[in-house]
């Protein structure tokens, strides 16, 4: 018989909206490559209006803080 491992994943659910009227391709991808550059591993969920991320325990401060970096270059 198979063995069945399962590793549990501490996160919280971080809700992002886009702002209306902009598109939104690559919107998640480009937040998770950012996070990616900073050694974070993240799970994307893509919902109709809004999508989540869910961030490592413990690391929502510095999601927090890169994500305000990103959004204040643009």
């Amino acid at each position: 018989a198979a063995e069945t491992r399962t590793k549990r994943y501490e996160s919280q659910s971080n809700k992002l909206l886009s702002p209306q009227g902009r598109p939104r391709i690559g919107f998640i991808a480009r937040i998770a490559t950012e996070l990616a550059a900073a050694g974070m591993g993240v799970n994307p969920v893509s919902a109709f209006y809004h999508d989540h991320l869910f961030i490592p325990d413990g690391r929502q401060d510095e999601a927090m803080t890169l994500l305000k970096a990103m959004a204040a270059s643009r």
